[in-house]
């Protein structure tokens, strides 16, 4: 893995896992990278991404980070779920791990429960339910 994609990896809220949150009015703190051995399925493993944060149909773009969390924690910054729909045709540009790139829509990002879409954002390859 080059070192300008770890750097992308070392940043990437995607690589939370068991719930890692930062409480409101907290500054969030990005975690430190982690070995290319640490991701589970790389194809699978969402590493960067558009700005959109949220969760469910909260959906906010104009943000830093590709972040699925509860909205009402952590509501952010950035404009409306409806402005969110509008950019790239509510889609999401999306690199993973393995450097593929896809366009997932934001209901496959943040609204979709079912493993295959949760599996995507813990290195671990699991989906933790528990962080619902």
């Amino acid at each position: 893995m080059d070192e300008l994609f770890e750097s992308f990896l070392s940043d990437s809220v995607a690589l939370r896992w068991k719930c890692v949150t930062t409480p409101p009015g907290e500054t969030f703190v990005v975690k430190p990278p982690i070995t290319e051995s640490a991701v589970a399925k790389p194809s699978e493993m969402i590493a960067i991404g558009d700005g959109f944060h949220g969760q469910g149909d909260q959906i906010v773009c104009g943000d830093a980070f590709l972040w699925r969390h509860k909205y009402d924690d952590d509501p952010g910054r950035g404009a409306s779920t409806g402005a969110a729909k509008a950019r790239h045709q509510g889609r999401a540009n999306v690199v993973f791990c393995d450097y593929h790139v896809e366009s997932p829509t934001l209901k496959c990002l943040f609204a979709d429960t079912d493993d295959p879409a949760l599996i995507r954002w813990n290195r671990d390859h699991l989906p933790h339910r528990e962080c619902l």
